[in-house]
């Protein structure tokens, strides 16, 4: 994680994007593709789908969102779903920079 120090907030530890991202798997809490999350947020911010995937990735190797397996048309699908608000992350974000403080490091 890299924390910018002249921004406030969430905006101080992720892109514009990357909230764009948290945002509407917040909002939306029924599972989505990574190809239905890359197409929502394309017309504000211009990214690689790779990109959402790899941050997709990030974010559930984290904890912060779910991941599941679904059989749809084509054979098998991942999917994401939000697994907590934008607030909860926020509160996750502050609580591992916190401790990181504390006790000088991070452990996942």
């Amino acid at each position: 994680m890299k924390i910018n120090l002249d921004e406030k907030g969430l905006n101080a530890v992720f892109k514009p994007w990357q909230l764009a991202i948290i945002e509407y798997l917040s909002n939306n809490r029924i599972p989505l593709t990574s190809r239905q999350i890359h197409e929502t947020i394309q017309p504000e911010h211009p990214v690689s789908r790779a990109s959402v995937i790899n941050f997709l990735n990030y974010l559930r190797d984290e904890g912060l969102i779910q991941y599941e397996v679904d059989s749809g048309r084509g054979g098998m699908h991942g999917v994401y779903k939000g697994s907590t608000t934008v607030r909860g992350v926020w509160s996750e974000i502050k609580a591992r920079v916190l401790f990181w403080l504390s006790e000088g490091e991070l452990v996942y």
